[in-house]
């Protein structure tokens, strides 16, 4: 049975659920969010085409399928969310990030999964206000090959690297993590 990964933005599959992705074949991967403000802010080289094909590149590296919702990602709110993922297909286990009042987006995108798919979700964890590094009840240390994968899926965000290389920094040589149930941990 396929299980669904939702990402917030283009990149947080790769940075916080890349081991999770590669031990819970087949998956989906979901993007809530375009760059829309990157390509205002930064110009078109860091905006939704481009981040669109460099989320999937990393993921094909999984033969991970890859669906974009195209939310802008200046504003959206948990209605906008559950009103675009009441129609994608989710027969497995939804993976979703943790609410942890690191990013306000992440956080719109946990609460719409947890409307839409209650008990079925796996909630992966990103980062807090407090410190980049992820943190969690069930930590996934890679083996060998799972952390090369993730290296090389994170070499397809070269944008991203340019703009915000301390989120790829922090998780470097860092498990991920996976919260069982939806328990904010804000520390």
């Amino acid at each position: 049975m396929i299980s669904l990964l939702l990402a917030p933005h283009n990149d947080d599959e790769t940075l916080f659920a890349s081991y999770i992705m590669q031990r819970m074949r087949p998956m989906k991967v979901v993007i809530i969010t375009d760059a829309y403000q990157h390509e205002i802010k930064f110009g078109k080289e860091y905006g939704i085409k481009t981040r669109r094909e460099e989320s999937t590149k990393a993921c094909g590296i999984l033969n991970t399928k890859v669906e974009f919702l195209g939310l802008p990602d200046d504003y959206i709110s948990v209605d906008d969310i559950a009103s675009k993922l009441q129609f994608i297909d989710a027969p497995g286990i939804v993976i979703a990030p943790a609410l942890e009042g690191g990013n306000p987006q992440h956080d719109a995108v946990s609460k719409a999964a947890e409307v839409l798919f209650g008990n079925r979700i796996l909630y992966y964890s990103t980062y807090t206000q407090q410190s980049l590094i992820p943190k969690g009840e069930l930590a996934i240390y890679p083996n060998s090959e799972e952390k090369r994968f993730k290296e090389l899926m994170l070499q397809y965000y070269p944008s991203q690297l340019k703009i915000n290389p301390q989120h790829f920094e922090a998780i470097k040589d860092c498990p991920e993590y996976l919260n069982l149930c939806q328990v904010p941990h804000y520390a």
